[in-house]
This record gives structure tokens, C-alpha cells and sequence, in this order.
């Protein structure tokens, strides 16, 4: 029920840029129908930042994340 900051450390890594997509929703129950099919999809997410020793990023609530570290 709550946003919740991340420091992810990742030991050699030499990153300049994390992009990635996220999945969230208004409320825990949101799901999609066949009236409302788009209710929950992934949409573009870059709130993640890189480190001179990992990542670090603030997850919202009821979400799922997936990155790419370049």
C-alpha cells in the first residue's frame, strides 16, 4: 500500500542508463475485461537511475517493474 525506494547494489557494474516498463493500476482489484481490455497493460517507465555501484529507484504501489541496464 505504499511507494517504496529501492537501492539495488550490483557489484562491476558500468552502467549509463536503466529504461524499462511498468504494470500498475489504480486499485489491487483492476483487471482486465473484455469491456475494458486495457485497464492494466505495461506502459514506458524510466524511473530508474543508475549509480557509480547499482541502481536506484522508487517502485510505486501495486506494481511490477521490469528494466534494462545498458
Amino acid at each position: 500500500n505504499k511507494d517504496i525506494a529501492l537501492k539495488v547494489f550490483v557489484r562491476g557494474l558500468k552502467a549509463s542508463k536503466a529504461s524499462g516498463r511498468l504494470l500498475t493500476a489504480p486499485a489491487m482489484t483492476t483487471h482486465n475485461t473484455f469491456d475494458k481490455p486495457d485497464a492494466v497493460k505495461p506502459k514506458e517507465w524510466n524511473g530508474a537511475k543508475t549509480t557509480s555501484d547499482g541502481l536506484e529507484m522508487t517502485l510505486p504501489k501495486m506494481s511490477v517493474a521490469a528494466l534494462e541496464v545498458t
